[in-house]
């Protein structure tokens, strides 16, 4: 049994976020199709410990592929091989010292074969195993250590988080704050202010659709006031309850209650128990930041996004 099927159900609970990048100015004996190639793989291999959870995270795994020889083989045909290793490394990013403190690194040996040497590189990409249980002890090994460090400097990463939002880096800020492990001590503060973050990334949609909400029960007043209400009440489900502004909806439509025919009420009734399921709410908006997590990419910060 491997090292990632044998890990117990509470080091399951508490995995560890990982974002999975190319170091710019590495890997240069591989075009940009490889990188990413190579790139891909080692995301799939995170994946399969079942101790990772790749995206955003001030911790970077990065690959670093070397190729030790090429050699020309005639046989049959014509073939190439490519004798090649891997080092995985993991880090803590420092985009002042890129890419950071080293927590781990292993290396495995890949060979490669193909009709020419481009092939006989992709192929030797292709024969990383994606449950490699060398992979699997390496992660688990250095899962300690990163656990270790959020226990002593978790404010760092609070702090992290906080200079994202300021920059109005929203989407790395939720990032940093949803790679806390349930287990660190600063958890609680990065959901809190995971939501405060949220919130500011609904401001602006949440303000627009407030003006069309006001402007259509403007006209509900008048005639067609059945077709207006139908449309009010598609604009406010339309709206995140999570958003600071939707209470204010909620209280324009209330005042409507009394003119609202049959249909519409029933509708307005199961949009009140969804606002008043808090509960609900916050597990909506959780998952929405979840999905932003999982796309904010950190690298562009080291294109001098954040200031030195």
């Amino acid at each position: 049994m491997g090292v990632a099927q044998s890990t117990t159900v509470q080091e399951k609970a508490d995995k560890i976020s990982l974002f999975v990048g190319i170091v710019p100015g590495s890997n240069r004996d591989l075009d940009e199709a490889q990188r990413e190639r190579l790139r891909n793989k080692i995301v799939q291999c995170a994946n399969r410990t079942g101790i990772v959870s790749v995206g955003m995270s001030n911790f970077l795994l990065h690959p670093q592929m070397e190729i030790n020889e090429i050699a020309r083989v005639e046989a049959m045909k014509v073939m190439y091989t490519a004798k090649c290793e891997v080092v995985l490394a993991i880090a803590r990013t420092d985009y002042r010292n890129f890419p950071g403190q080293s927590f781990g690194t292993t290396s495995i040996p890949v060979i490669g074969s193909g009709a020419d040497s481009v092939q006989a590189i992709n192929n030797a990409i292709q024969q990383i195993r994606t449950d490699d249980p060398r992979i699997s002890k390496f992660v688990l090994e250095t899962k300690a250590r990163i656990m270790d460090y959020y226990s002593k400097n978790c404010d760092e990463v609070i702090m992290e988080a906080r200079r994202h939002y300021e920059l109005q880096q929203h989407d790395l800020s939720i990032g940093l704050l949803f790679s806390v492990p349930p287990a660190a001590p600063c958890y609680d503060e990065a959901r809190k202010m995971s939501m405060t973050v949220y919130k500011e990334v609904l401001k602006d949609e949440c303000e627009e659709q407030l003006l069309q909400l006001r402007s259509v029960l403007v006209v509900a007043k008048g005639e067609g006031g059945t077709q207006r209400h139908a449309e009010a009440l598609k604009l406010i489900q339309a709206m995140n309850p999570a958003a600071d502004c939707y209470q204010e909806a909620y209280g324009m439509m209330s005042k409507l209650e009394d003119d609202l025919d049959e249909q519409r009420r029933v509708e307005w009734n199961m949009e009140r128990t969804r606002m008043q399921n808090e509960a609900e709410v916050q597990k909506e908006a959780y998952r929405a930041m979840a999905q932003m997590s999982a796309k904010a990419d950190p690298m562009v910060v080291v294109t001098n996004v954040l200031p030195r």
